[in-house]
């Protein structure tokens, strides 16, 4: 689609008719749909494999992974505080239980990927002691006992659409953590300006630095979900509301008993 499709204030200036608001979101959203995936590099990083195009058994699904507290009851106290603050009385569990968010992806028929971001990940060292490293974009192999760990949201999105959200993963693997979004977004979410606000044609070119819900709301965003909100105010709880809506299937771990890993 070329930049004459999308019609600039200079072009409403010059006589043309000037779109509605609904209609001129409409066509944005058309523009995102048919919009090509970016280019995957030609090298992947290490540990991703390639993007297998095309349809298969399962191929319209994805899954967004949430982590709640009550199955982590060592969370970090960050975590705990965020998941506490962004909480809605009343809400029914897993609602506003939950401290961490992922996006699932099946990269290759029966070869789930997940994608996501964490303020710190923890290594064994040779002798055993833990250490502690700084979060980075993350893609890893979801095995079959990590499954467990999460509740999960099933959307519908065909095999472009998923290529889209994959490749702006890609784009921002071992990007660095959004700290100050991530705290000013638990305490003043309506008014947080430290992060991505939407996904937008080009991102995929800049190297961001993200959380968790911030990054897989931008993600789905690529493939023309979610795109009514702002992604740097989102939190786990958040995003559990929104994607429970338009979910075609929930659960903890029985809506995976069927996906092979």
């Amino acid at each position: 689609m070329s930049h004459q499709d999308i019609r600039s204030p200079h072009h409403m200036a010059c006589g043309q008719p000037r779109l509605s608001a609904t209609d001129m979101q409409a066509h944005m959203q058309h523009v995102v749909l048919n919009m090509p995936a970016p280019p995957c590099p030609a090298e992947m990083p290490a540990g991703i494999p390639q993007w297998i195009p095309g349809t298969f058994e399962g191929s319209s699904q994805v899954l967004v992974a949430f982590k709640s507290l009550e199955l982590h009851e060592n969370e970090h106290w960050l975590n705990r505080l965020a998941c506490r603050m962004t909480a809605l009385p009343g809400e029914q569990k897993p609602a506003g239980q939950l401290c961490h968010i992922e996006l699932m992806l099946q990269v290759q028929p029966g070869q789930w990927h997940r994608f996501s971001i964490n303020k710190k990940t923890c290594r064994h060292t040779e002798t055993g002691k833990k250490e502690w490293l700084k979060g980075r974009v993350h893609c890893k192999h979801v095995r079959p006992e990590s499954m467990r760990e999460y509740h999960y949201c099933m959307l519908t999105a065909n095999r472009a659409q998923q290529e889209r959200m994959f490749s702006f993963l890609i784009s921002q693997h071992n990007a660095d953590f959004n700290f100050w979004g991530y705290v000013l977004n638990f305490f003043l979410p309506r008014w947080n300006s430290i992060g991505v606000k939407r996904w937008y044609p080009g991102i995929e070119r800049l190297r961001k630095k993200w959380f968790c819900s911030e990054l897989v709301c931008c993600a789905l965003q690529a493939g023309g979900l979610c795109e009514d909100v702002p992604a740097c105010c989102q939190s786990p709880n958040s995003m559990y509301r929104l994607c429970s809506r338009t979910s075609v299937g929930t659960g903890n771990p029985v809506l995976c008993a069927d996906i092979r890993v």
